[in-house]
């Protein structure tokens, strides 16, 4: 799992909600992700794509 980061992470990153992240990954697809039993885990690589193309500081 060191792949991956939970949705709370991602949005601490951002500074948003985890529903904006939620939102981004399961509606947007801005970045990918996998579900773990009941939680949602976003791929690290892929949310760091994200963030550099995005430009967010």
């Amino acid at each position: 799992m060191e792949h991956y980061i939970t949705i709370r992470q991602a949005a601490e990153t951002l500074g948003v909600s985890e529903a904006t992240i939620r939102n981004f990954l399961l509606k947007k697809h801005l970045f990918n992700g996998k579900r773990f039993g009941r939680q949602l885990r976003i791929e690290k690589e892929s949310f760091q794509k994200f963030v550099r193309q995005s430009d967010i500081k």
